[in-house]
C-alpha cells in the first residue's frame, strides 16, 4: 500500500528543537537584551565619568609657559604658577 500524506505535521517532528545545533530564537533574544542593556549602561555612566574631567577655566590655569633659553648655566629665575612660587635652575654639569 502506497503511505498517504496528510499535510499534517505532528508536534514531535514539527516544534521539537532540542536536537538542533542552530541559533535558536531564545538565544537570539538573550543576545539582543544583554546588548540593548550593555548599550543602556553605557549610556547611563558615560555622562557620570565625563562630568569628573577638569573645566575649561581649569585646563588654562594648568600651564605656565616660561623661556629658559636666556638661562646661563648656574643660574636660576623665579616664576609664578597659580599665586606660587616657581623655583627654575640651570644646574652645571658638576
Amino acid at each position: 500500500m502506497a503511505a498517504v500524506d496528510t499535510g499534517v505535521e505532528t508536534l514531535d517532528s514539527a516544534g521539537s528543537d532540542e536536537g538542533d545545533d542552530g541559533v535558536r530564537r531564545r538565544d537570539f533574544i538573550n543576545i539582543a537584551a544583554v546588548s540593548f542593556a550593555g548599550a543602556g549602561a553605557v549610556a547611563t555612566v558615560f555622562p557620570l565619568v565625563n562630568q569628573m574631567n577638569p573645566s575649561a577655566d581649569v585646563l588654562a590655569l594648568a600651564s605656565v609657559e616660561v623661556d629658559i633659553s636666556a638661562i646661563e648655566t648656574g643660574q636660576s629665575i623665579k616664576t609664578s604658577w597659580r599665586k606660587q612660587p616657581v623655583f627654575i635652575r640651570n644646574l652645571t654639569a658638576a
